[in-house]
């Protein structure tokens, strides 16, 4: 961690998401990051991979609340390009604090295709920023022998493996967080084949990263925000929607990862019905006007 502190792109990050922030907010990121539990340094955008932690929690948040409802036994996380594997470890690590602090099991599982990317298929995969042979993973045996008991990592060409996934969870496993970073239009078109698998459980709301979405050179035509594209068109219970207002409901909103995050709904889902919802108590709103005794006008 103190070895990736050192490296110039953080510091030139760190100017540009938190310098311009209130200088109130990050003088409280100093009393949380020594004080603070887990959900609270995530609020606080304290603990690394940001998008990766904040995912994780919505993830447990939700589980929690609905546990009993939806059958929730055990919450698995996926991460589609591993490469070197620091982003699948950091959900190892994050995931393993919020288990405790939520009092719920979890599964981390890692697809990659052990060799780097293949050839671009056309433009469509942005040949012009992605090659052939990119992000190969470094050490790979040390990348398996460094992954805890809950952790697996999955080699192979993405289109070949993500079918099978049903076969490495048991019952009450559900689908609760999901990060693709494959670059490319066709591997995210594979990527999101996992949303197909009937017999996978998702989490009716599901937050996805995308993170090759936010450069100023990505476009709908190509890369991963044309893969969500088709994949809105050719579904119609099942979208991938942006996560909405998330800039205004954060406490920093300088950060980059923002506009990266995104749900995975099934519309299909019960929970999507009144039926599930119907016993709850029913919201009921005052009046602080109602019983006022006004001696003048407004604009008086």
């Amino acid at each position: 961690m103190l070895k990736k502190l050192l490296e110039p792109r953080i510091w030139r990050r760190i100017y540009r998401e938190r310098m311009g922030e209130p200088v109130l907010y990050n003088l409280a990121s100093v009393f949380v990051l020594l004080f603070g539990n887990v959900v609270r340094k995530i609020d606080y955008d304290l603990v690394p991979r940001q998008p990766y932690a904040f995912g994780l929690q919505k993830a447990f948040e939700f589980a929690a609340a609905e546990r009993e409802r939806l059958g929730v036994g055990r919450l698995v996380f996926i991460e589609f390009g591993v490469a070197s594997g620091a982003g699948l470890l950091n959900i190892c690590r994050v995931s393993e604090a919020l288990s405790r602090h939520y009092g719920m099991p979890a599964r981390v599982i890692g697809f990659d295709t052990g060799a780097g990317m293949p050839p671009p298929v056309d433009y469509r995969d942005h040949p012009e920023k992605y090659l052939d042979g990119d992000f190969v993973p470094h050490n790979s045996d040390a990348l398996q022998q460094s992954l805890p008991g809950n952790a697996h990592l999955i080699y192979g060409p993405i289109a070949e493996t993500v079918g099978s996934l049903d076969t490495q969870l048991e019952p009450g496993d559900v689908i609760g967080f999901v990060s693709v970073d494959v670059d490319y239009w066709s591997s995210t078109i594979d990527c999101l084949k996992l949303f197909d698998n009937e017999k996978l459980v998702f989490l009716p709301r599901t937050p996805v990263y995308f993170d090759d979405v936010n450069n100023i050179d990505h476009s709908i035509f190509a890369g991963e925000l044309l893969a969500i594209n088709e994949f809105n068109e050719s579904h119609d219970r099942a979208k991938l929607s942006k996560m909405n207002q998330i800039r205004n409901w954060r406490i920093f909103k300088n950060a980059l990862w923002l506009d990266q995050l995104y749900w995975y709904l099934d519309l299909s889902h019960r929970y999507f019905t009144r039926d599930y919802h119907a016993d709850r108590a029913r919201t009921k709103l005052s009046n602080p006007y109602l019983g006022m005794k006004s001696e003048h006008h407004v604009g008086d």
